[in-house]
């Protein structure tokens, strides 16, 4: 531990603290700044549309989290919801956030959503248009096969890709919900201890 102990903690630590805090099953995060993922961003192009069948099947859809002051208290705000549900969310103009069991599941799935955005980006380019959503039946076909192991561990099925109706989309998705006085309180003491190390 010695050797550790001048480190200073990233100045995001709110942020990953967010993370630990909704889901239990987390014990590695990751914050990221990947160039394409950023850019797709800047663009306005989602990576929540069920467009790649190995990132809808090994990942689930990719949300983006509202702007967010880098390194404030609205960081673990614009995440509260999200990382309840998804292993991987987009930081608009920002970056990343993925979590997992372990630092190697966190990369991981870091690298998936930067290749995503890459192929994404590449081929709305070659287009000169959004990329179409894979068809209803695949999704269908592909949520079927991930749904039991999605299932166990209490991530969502979907987010706003237009391929299914409202209907069967994830409420919290339609509906929000409040952010606890907890998580403000929490946000606070952190700003406290990092103030109080630097």
């Amino acid at each position: 531990f010695g050797r550790w102990r001048d480190l200073k903690p990233s100045s995001e630590i709110r942020l990953h603290l967010e993370c630990y805090r909704q889901r239990p099953d987390v014990h590695a995060v990751i914050h990221a700044h990947p160039p394409m993922t950023i850019a797709c961003t800047l663009a306005g192009v989602s990576l929540a549309k069920c467009v790649l069948p190995e990132v809808l099947y090994e990942l689930g859809t990719i949300p983006t989290a509202p702007y967010a002051t880098p390194a404030s208290a609205e960081g673990p705000l614009a995440v509260h919801d999200l990382v309840t549900w998804y292993d991987a969310i987009v930081l608009d103009r920002h970056g990343t956030v993925t979590v997992g069991v372990t630092v190697w599941d966190a990369y991981m799935r870091l690298e998936r959503v930067e290749h995503s955005a890459q192929i994404t980006l590449a081929a709305q380019q070659a287009l000169g248009k959004p990329v179409d959503p894979l068809s209803p039946d695949a999704i269908q076909k592909l949520a079927a096969m991930r749904q039991q192991v999605f299932g166990q561990r209490g991530r969502d099925l979907c987010a706003e890709c237009n391929a299914c109706p409202v209907s069967e989309r994830h409420p919290s998705r339609l509906h929000g919900s409040a952010v606890p006085d907890l998580a403000r309180l929490e946000a606070l003491i952190a700003d406290e201890v990092q103030r109080a190390i630097q």
